[in-house]
């Protein structure tokens, strides 16, 4: 599982089983509603956020 967006309303994530949904806030975990898996946020968060670090950064008009 991954986030894919954050957004004003909230966390796009997907899952490994293909299932793209939203989340309004991050509790202790996520939990797929299409397959019931499960990650912790924290490790969603790391994984976003080295995500995020490892792409270029591209400047303002």
């Amino acid at each position: 599982m991954k986030i894919l967006e954050k957004t004003e309303a909230g966390y796009r994530l997907g899952c490994e089983c293909s299932h793209r949904f939203m989340r309004k806030r991050l509790g202790l975990s996520v939990e797929c509603p299409a397959c019931g898996a499960t990650e912790t946020s924290a490790r969603l968060l790391d994984r976003y956020t080295n995500e995020c670090a490892d792409q270029p950064r591209t400047e303002a008009a």
